[in-house]
């Protein structure tokens, strides 16, 4: 029996009163157009989470954080007046997460470089540094903070796209290695999502590599499964939802493909093919009905998850590849969307009336 499968029968009957990151409703449909640039200098790298918008609880304020290099820099999003700069890592920031611990409510900020180091920025405490965690991945560093609803612990769950390295559990509390998760056939890591499974009431990572899907079992450290039937491809993004009682993951990939799972049976779901596009970067979930992809086209291309189509493409006036997109509510827009391209700016999107 594994340290976190203990943990998770210690607590099995524990109330769920986590404090969750503040999640974003948004109503309107994203019909959206370019309203501004925001950050000139934010800097390409990697594919996801490159920057993290937040409102902070401390004063209901909404926040961007962004990379210069080495630097993270944080932005009051109002008037995107920049200020703070936080310094402290020695190679390319790839990676930018936001989360609240769920013991204490603190907020936190956590960043992984090109060198396989973890930084953990305490955000109540002035954004000072709570540790460092060398991965010993020796490669640039995409991480997750996971925090299940019905464990005490938080964890740090880091992967890379180095292919000979296998993806490792942390605690938070003190930075503690608790497991590894072994199995991912030496494949590159580039997306990792927390899963609870409502039929099996466990807790699963899934991780989105180069030519496959991994799902481990987070609590009982069984072997990996994989996910049948899938399109060739490195798969860069997804998230997960629910509907017609069952739950789906939606991947894009390089391909050129949105490729949808139903994660109850492992088997694909749908394939939609975007036309003439070479690379499909981050996706997000808008709300239930539409998903919002940063593609290799320079556009923002706006799917429907209801019919399965393709329904809007919104070129960047630019034409940049676009490869993240948030989305966020502006203090003064409202549902709104902020998008990083490879010209390194950050731009501000806002919702036709």
């Amino acid at each position: 029996m594994g340290i976190i499968q203990k943990e998770a029968e210690n607590n099995k009957k524990s109330k769920d009163n986590n404090k969750l990151p503040i999640n974003y409703k948004f109503s309107k449909n994203p019909n959206l157009k370019y309203k501004t640039s925001i950050c000139k200098d934010a800097g390409f790298c990697g594919y996801n989470d490159i920057f993290e918008v937040f409102i902070s609880h401390k004063d209901n304020k909404e926040y961007l954080v962004s990379r210069e290099s080495k630097i993270l820099v944080i932005y009051l999003l109002l008037d995107h007046k920049k200020i703070s700069s936080l310094e402290g890592h020695i190679g390319s920031i790839y990676m930018i997460k936001y989360f609240i611990n769920n013991k204490n409510n603190n907020e936190y900020l956590i960043s992984g470089d090109s060198f396989g180091f973890l930084i953990i920025w305490d955000i109540t405490n002035n954004y000072n540094q709570k540790y460092i965690i060398k991965t010993e991945f020796n490669s640039y560093v995409y991480g997750l903070l996971f925090f299940p609803n019905n464990l005490n612990n938080n964890y740090i769950i880091t992967a890379s796209v180095k292919n000979d390295q296998n993806s490792k559990i942390y605690s938070f509390e003190n930075k503690e290695l608790i497991s590894e998760i072994y199995f991912t056939n030496n494949r590159e890591i580039y997306y990792i999502l927390p899963w609870y499974n409502k039929a099996k009431n466990q807790y699963f990572i899934i991780q989105l590599s180069s030519k496959s899907i991994i799902i481990s079992n987070l609590l009982f450290e069984a072997p990996n499964s994989y996910l049948i039937n899938e399109p060739e491809g490195n798969h860069y993004s997804g998230f997960i939802y629910s509907k017609d009682d069952s739950e789906y993951l939606c991947c894009s990939s390089n391909n050129g493909t949105v490729n949808i799972w139903d994660l109850y049976t492992q088997k694909i779901f749908k394939v939609i093919n975007i036309s003439k596009c070479e690379r499909l970067y981050n996706v997000i979930q808008w709300n239930d009905r539409y998903c919002i992809i940063a593609s290799s086209l320079g556009s923002l291309i706006i799917i429907d998850l209801i019919n399965y189509k393709v329904i809007s493409i919104i070129r960047d006036k630019d034409e940049n590849d676009i490869i993240c997109v948030k989305k966020i509510k502006h203090p003064k827009y409202g549902e709104a969307l902020l998008s990083l391209a490879k010209d390194n700016m950050i731009k501000l999107w806002m919702i036709l009336n």
